[in-house]
């Protein structure tokens, strides 16, 4: 049987992952320990991204999507969400 007869013969037994799906891209974001600046920022990859203001003088993780390269969000060393990431604009601001 030729490798790929092999692996039709076994599609019955596969089923999609549905809502699982996106809890299988949150395993492979990567966290990042940053310190909150008392202006209420954290930097990474030569960009400084705005956070919520309640987290300055804090340390906290800075999760990143690896596959194009943007930041998502800031947890707590437990994986509790403390909010939003906004990157910003050093021309604008």
């Amino acid at each position: 049987m030729t490798p790929i007869n092999r692996w039709r013969q076994d599609l019955i037994h596969i089923r999609a992952l549905g809502k699982l799906a996106i809890t299988i891209d949150e395993i492979f974001y990567h966290r990042i320990k940053r310190f909150v600046r008392k202006d209420g920022t954290v930097t990474w990859d030569g960009n400084c991204f705005e956070v919520p203001y309640e987290t300055v003088g804090n340390t906290v993780y800075l999760v990143i999507n690896p596959h194009n390269q943007t930041a998502l969000r800031i947890e707590s060393k437990d994986g509790v969400v403390l909010g939003a990431v906004t990157k910003l604009d050093p021309i604008a601001n």
